[in-house]
């Protein structure tokens, strides 16, 4: 069966007139593995890739759903892909590469054999919506960006529904550029894939919410060089049958090079939700400072959650080098101080898992669908 038989894949490129091109890309994605060699060897088991294999998924886009984008107005630059057709004001380009993608995988030959390429060079907001609303869809975006000054925000909305999302985001961050990333996948039991590379000499701030797909894989790297700084908040929420695997790794690689994260997993009913990161200094990264944080919240005894922060420091020229790691569940003592304040028992689970997930800083996409995740499990 496969993720997408050839046939399916070359009726879906026909409108591009780079298909050969294309069909070389599809050719090395039926070779090569799903995982690099040089990964983890426990990687294997975060990610369900069979679910991926039995997809069989197509490439024509359909029209024939009309889709309501909610907060499309608060951006000024926007592009739709709803049910695989490509609309909006962003530029879109028939070119089957990214210049910042390194060690592609399986499916990253696949989203760049597949997808149109968007540019980002200037600052300003881009907005992409990723909505798939079809049963056995593919539907892909690859994202180049090249900052060299100023102050750019890339919001990434993924929705899928039966079919199969997928997105590459590839860039460089300039010295004197500050760049912001916000990823929301949800889906109504679809497949999510995400691949993230990113080469920071500026500032980057990086903010992931995952929930609601039947799988989805995100894979982040970030390469800090001589004052680069990296802070990312990777959050996960799994119910029903979801499972969630994401994996974030940070190369300290220049001087005075600096990341901060923090990672989230909540799981409900029977889900399964992975998230890991690996800091790494190395041997001539001086004076850079890293911290790894992660927390783990199980509301089921059925559910499952996997936080793993961990370091990986080549040079004794570190200012701080820290990571940690826990396990919960709801705290009866907070119920408790929160019943003896006139709430109900329900409904104090329901702030304190709130509290656990949403982010001061987060959009307004983000809050909406954690209540509505919540909200389907009786809170």
């Amino acid at each position: 069966m496969g993720v997408i038989g050839k046939d399916y894949f070359l009726e879906g490129v026909k409108r591009f007139k780079t298909k050969d091109q294309r069909f070389k890309l599809y050719e090395l994605f039926e070779r090569v593995p799903y995982q690099l060699i040089n990964d983890s060897p426990t990687t294997k088991h975060y990610t369900d890739w069979t679910l991926y294999d039995k997809a069989d998924l197509h490439l024509l886009p359909s029209s024939a759903e009309e889709v309501k984008i909610g907060y499309e107005n608060a951006y000024s630059n926007v592009i739709r892909i709803v049910n695989g057709s490509v609309s909006g004001n962003i530029p879109y380009f028939d070119e089957p590469d990214n210049a910042f993608l390194n060690e592609p995988s399986k499916l990253d030959y696949l989203t760049l054999a597949s997808a149109y390429k968007i540019r980002v060079t200037k600052p300003g907001i881009y907005a992409i919506y990723n909505i798939n609303k079809e049963n056995k869809l593919l539907s892909p975006i690859n994202v180049e960006l090249s900052l060299e000054s100023g102050k750019a925000e890339i919001v990434y909305i993924s929705d899928s529904a039966g079919g199969m999302n997928s997105a590459i985001i590839g860039g460089e961050v300039g010295k004197g550029a500050e760049l912001d990333v916000r990823i929301v996948i949800s889906g109504n039991n679809g497949l999510d894939y995400l691949r993230n590379n990113l080469l920071i000499y500026g500032k980057s701030n990086f903010n992931i919410f995952s929930t609601g797909t039947r799988m989805s894989h995100v894979k982040c790297s970030f390469f800090l060089y001589d004052w680069g700084t990296s802070n990312f908040s990777a959050r996960a929420f799994s119910i029903e049958d979801n499972k969630i695997d994401i994996s974030i790794d940070t190369t300290h690689l220049g001087i005075n090079s600096q990341s901060n994260g923090l990672l989230k997993g909540a799981s409900a009913e029977r889900g399964y939700t992975s998230i890991r990161g690996i800091a790494s200094i190395t041997e001539k990264a001086f004076d850079s400072s890293t911290s790894i944080i992660g927390r783990s919240l199980i509301l089921h005894n059925s559910a499952k959650a996997v936080v793993t922060p961990m370091l990986e420091v080549k040079t004794g020229r570190v200012r701080e080098a820290r990571h940690s790691a826990s396990i919960s569940r709801v705290n009866d003592e907070y119920i408790f101080y929160l019943q003896n304040r006139g709430f109900a028992k329900h409904y104090a689970e329901s702030l304190i898992i709130r509290g656990f997930l949403i982010e001061d800083a987060d959009i307004e996409e983000v809050k909406q669908i954690i209540m509505e995740s919540l909200t389907k499990i009786g809170y």
